[in-house]
């Protein structure tokens, strides 16, 4: 028994030893599906000449609530990698991705409560759909663990920033959506040649989706020094999102 917890204990450092070079620098592409885990935003929110939120005297007889809901669906993901081994089980990478879907605006207008009362009085409904195009750089840190020589579970955590840039649709205006973004994630790294890995994982991006007068008339980009909001569709404070990305990838050391 003794014998056998020796010759354990002085294979180990050799088998941990198999799962990161230190020094190592690695090339990555992969692909995947990501998937918004709650809607972008639903609230409702008085629209008019003054802005959300209102900051100057104007008149607030023109504001138009609407019931905005805003979905965005699965869609695509590809991003390219980059990874320098620091030790043995901790890793460096710099990550640029960019993700295709379809983003779903949903618009109730809330009728005033005496017109609610008579029959023709009914909300209307509108549904846009858009292409949203999702960009995002980030710095992580990938930590392997377990003793196994081929097959290496690793966690991963990062910052970078999250842009989405909505594909402008008939009179609708968009602006980019910009905001500071972090993410978790689990995967198992696969060893199929000593310069090729193969790797399957999950990650979650999360950020802050927020909805300031984006959206706008055919004419507001001619107001000078401020949006014409009384032409807006929404408005809304910043929102948690969480977008999950199941992807797979090839990463190929360099040197």
């Amino acid at each position: 028994m003794r014998r056998s917890l020796f010759l354990f204990f002085m294979l180990l450092p050799a088998v941990v030893s198999a799962q990161l070079t230190p020094g190592s620098h690695h090339i990555m592409p992969a692909v995947g599906a990501q998937f918004a885990t709650q809607k972008l935003l639903e609230s409702t929110v008085p629209i008019d000449r003054c802005g959300f939120p209102s900051e100057l005297p104007c008149d607030h007889e023109a504001a138009n609530p609407v019931l905005t809901q805003i979905s965005l669906d699965p869609g695509l993901y590809t991003g390219l990698r980059y990874e320098y081994d620091i030790t043995r089980r901790l890793q460096i990478e710099a990550e640029f991705s960019f993700g295709i879907s379809v983003f779903v605006i949903q618009m109730l207008e809330i009728l005033p409560p005496e017109e609610q009362e008579q029959e023709e009085g009914e909300p209307q409904l509108e549904t846009t759909t858009m292409d949203a195009r999702i960009l995002r750089l980030f710095l992580n840190l990938n930590y392997y663990v377990g003793p196994w020589a081929y097959v290496h579970p690793y966690f991963t955590f990062g910052v970078g920033g999250n842009l989405m840039d909505l594909r402008q649709k008939g009179a609708i205006k968009t602006d980019p959506l910009r905001d500071a973004a972090f993410q978790v994630g689990a995967g198992i790294q696969f060893r199929a040649h000593d310069r090729l890995d193969i790797r399957a994982e999950a990650r979650t991006f999360m950020y802050n989706f927020h909805f300031d007068n984006q959206f706008a008339g055919e004419d507001s980009d001619k107001i000078v020094g401020f949006r014409d909001v009384g032409l807006a569709v929404a408005a809304a404070e910043p929102e948690f999102q969480a977008d999950i990305v199941v992807s797979m990838g090839f990463m190929v050391r360099i040197f």
